[in-house]
């Protein structure tokens, strides 16, 4: 029981699961070598934490509920996030792939347009020379 001897910081247990500070409480009501200091411990949390004594209204139920809900909707929209950044990250070269072969093929497309412009100007020439 050294831990929770006299005046110990309570600020720990504010921000505790209630499932844990079930356990706590019933760990520090345990029978032991000082149980008057346990008992005190245990004292002190209850005073300082009143509502860990009564059931919770339904309507105190719904807000934790949807406090938690909150929690894990935060924490969901953290990861979607992160994958929205590492999918961009992994598009990237996909995307430098793609325009280096469209200007690839419009390249190819351009000079083949060359070549024919040239065949037609040279057709033109020889129709222009026969008149």
């Amino acid at each position: 029981m050294t831990h929770f001897e006299g005046e110990f910081d309570l600020a720990p247990f504010g921000c505790m699961n209630l499932k844990v500070l079930a356990e706590v409480l019933g760990w520090l009501g345990k029978e032991s070598e000082k149980r008057e200091e346990s008992l005190s411990a245990v004292y002190r949390l209850l005073k300082n934490f009143p509502h860990l004594c009564g059931f919770p209204s339904k309507k105190k139920m719904l807000m934790l509920q949807q406090a938690e809900e909150i929690i894990s909707l935060k924490a969901r929209v953290h990861t979607l996030e992160a994958e929205i950044v590492q999918l961009k990250r992994e598009n990237e070269p996909q995307k430098e792939e793609e325009i280096f072969s469209l200007k690839a093929g419009v390249e190819a497309e351009n000079a083949q347009l060359k070549r024919e412009n040239e065949h037609l100007r040279a057709a033109n020439k020889r129709a222009k020379h026969e008149e």
